[in-house]
């Protein structure tokens, strides 16, 4: 595969990671922002904007990095001619790093592109590297004559990472992230000092290549420290240069790979002085400036990229984990709606409408009841005037309410029972800034019973009222005709707007007619269960209770999920489930996996 098609598809899987994995960690960790403290992400998000958000040709950064008064300000000139700071008592010479850029690069356009989080600024002077109050953000570029045959090279110059001055390290740590390439200089007297050993770690940990220069130094001298320096990182428990980088080399081996260059001390340095250590390594211009940037730069996006796939991979575990608690904690609180649902609808049932229903039914079979009830006798009158004393009686009970308010009391009650039952199911999210804090139950209480009570059954259920009662009737013929009389009086009297409460017996979902009566007895349940017994009624009023019970108990919970549970917690529980283990978590895995392979993949035969 050459360069640009891996660049191709790299994009696409990087932009799999960059649009979705950010909405996964802002649900895990409430800010999205938390990927760009992990390491590796925020390189790959550089990465992105420097090489997806252009289609021109991309260029190879190379930062030189090291400490104060290691000559990286006349490396900088003698590889570029860009005249910079450098020489002189006052340290550090300067304060905000500098680029060296190619002609066509600075004027095709996509020079901030390239550097998205620097506030570039064409250099017009010298001096200008100096301001010690410059933006952190700051960076100036000058241009220079483009050299070599390969992708176009831009070099920085980064203020000493050992500067007292904590702006100074906050700056060339930041250009570290953004190199392709790390010059690393340091000169012979501080080749083991602890900040550039420290650094030096740093740098083989975060860029793709590395370059080492001993500065002030002839050949043997330097191969000399080069080979006691990779003893002591070999051995030492101070720095952890035994740790591996995410190409599966550790960082000793990264670093003894490295081309070493020596620099002899001269008034007047000179390219042609530098001498690498090893002749397999070509002279240091050919090497920065040379075909080898292909290499270089595509051996670039392995560590932030494989860096931010294991940081992905991650989150993606976490997430996983956290989907499966998501998943416990909705079914235990649809588990709770259900059940106050059904509780909410067996301790009702609207007794009024029932019996409305079955004089409908009735009259509509017997057409003209007048007619019918001259032809039943006298004993026919002596039961519908018993059956009138009697529920005559039963409207001066206490115990028959209103269907509103007993559904907006017993509501309350069900609402209660559920926010209890998720409070301690779910202890962290009943904080004050939780989901389940006391404000926001009380908030969303509101809403489902006062604000939104619930809706009025619909009339489902009455169809099994009125085919149990034709079945009645087709039963007991002359009971048909004595019922209506009852029924009438109930209805002109009111009791048609009535629903009888039946929560003092345990509801209606273990209730029959003869339970009706034993735990009612003497009171409205008691006189209804009666009357229903007495005209062998006992079935009608079974089948329709439970006929009830189903179509109420489900559009009570609607109701309680609408107005109550999802705005509470559930939308929240369930986008957040989605977020986990939906189709952006799965984008997000397969862009992994392609990358993994893609990087993994040899070039040349190498890898």
């Amino acid at each position: 595969m050459d360069t640009r098609e891996l660049w191709k598809q790299w994009k696409a899987s990087v932009e799999a990671l960059l649009g979705g994995l950010p909405r996964i960690a802002s649900s895990l960790h409430g800010d999205e922002r938390w990927l760009d403290e992990q390491s590796g992400w925020r390189a790959l998000r550089q990465r992105h904007q420097v090489y997806g958000a252009t289609d021109s040709e991309p260029a190879l950064v190379i930062a030189l990095y090291g400490p104060t008064g290691a000559g990286k300000s006349t490396f900088f000139t003698l590889l570029t001619g860009a005249e910079v700071p450098a020489g002189g008592d006052v340290r550090p010479y300067t304060h905000v790093p500098c680029l060296a850029v190619p002609a066509s690069l600075a004027e095709d356009g996509h020079l901030p592109e390239r550097f998205p989080e620097w506030d570039l600024v064409s250099l017009e002077h010298p001096d200008q590297l100096r301001e010690r109050k410059a933006p952190p953000q700051r960076l100036y570029y000058t241009t220079c004559t483009a050299r070599g045959d390969g992708l176009a090279t831009i070099l920085a110059d980064v203020p000493d990472f050992n500067s007292v001055e904590r702006a100074n390290l906050e700056r060339a740590e930041a250009m570290l992230d953004r190199a392709e390439a790390v010059l690393f200089l340091v000169y012979d007297e501080a080749y083991k000092n602890r900040d550039a050993v420290s650094h030096l770690e740093q740098a083989c940990r975060r860029t793709g290549h590395l370059i080492f220069i001993f500065t002030k130094s002839d050949a043997e001298v330097a191969r000399r420290k080069w080979e006691d320096l990779l003893s002591d990182l070999g051995h030492t428990a101070d720095f952890d240069f035994a740790a591996s980088r995410h190409d599966g080399q550790t960082l000793l081996e990264f670093l003894s790979q490295s081309a070493v260059y020596a620099s002899p001390r001269s008034p007047g340095p000179r390219l042609e002085d530098v001498v690498a250590l090893e002749d397999k390594h070509p002279r240091l211009r050919s090497l920065l400036m040379g075909l080898d940037q292909q290499r270089i730069l595509r051996s670039s996006l392995w560590q932030p990229t494989l860096e931010a796939v294991e940081v992905t991979e991650g989150v993606l575990e976490e997430a996983r984990g956290r989907a499966e608690e998501l998943s416990w904690r909705i079914n235990i609180a649809e588990e709770a709606t259900r059940d106050s649902a059904k509780n909410l609808a067996e301790t009702m049932f609207p007794l009024g409408r029932f019996l409305e229903v079955v004089l409908e039914e009735l009259n509509a079979r017997q057409g003209r009841f007048g007619r019918g009830m001259a032809r039943a006798g006298g004993w026919v009158s002596k039961a519908v005037l018993g059956l009138v004393r009697m529920v005559r009686g039963l409207l001066r009970k206490p115990d028959v309410v209103s269907r509103e308010k007993a559904e907006a009391r017993n509501m309350r009650e069900a609402v209660d029972a559920i926010a209890e039952t998720l409070r301690e199911a779910v202890p962290d999210e009943a904080k004050p800034t939780g989901l389940l804090s006391e404000q926001r139950i009380e908030r969303w209480r509101r809403n489902c019973t006062e604000d939104n009570p619930p809706p009025p059954p619909k009339e489902e259920w009455t169809e099994t009222a009125r085919r149990e009662a034709r079945e009645w009737a087709e039963r007991h013929p002359r009971l048909a005709r004595t019922l209506p009389p009852v029924i009438n009086t109930v209805l002109v009297t009111g009791a048609g707007l009535l629903v009888l409460d039946l929560a003092f017996i345990g509801g209606l979902g273990t209730v029959t007619v003869e339970v009706l009566i034993a735990g009612g007895a003497g009171t409205a349940a008691g006189i209804f269960g009666k009357l229903i017994q007495k005209m062998h009624m006992e079935r009608v009023f079974e089948e329709t209770a439970q006929a009830w019970r189903e179509q109420r108990a489900g559009e009570f919970e609607a109701h309680l999920l609408k107005q109550f549970m999802n705005p509470l917690c559930l939308d929240r529980w369930k986008a957040d489930r989605d977020a986990f283990t939906g189709d952006v978590a799965a984008a997000c895995r397969e862009a992994c996996e392609h990358l993994r392979q893609l990087l993994h993949e040899p070039e040349g035969g190498e890898r």
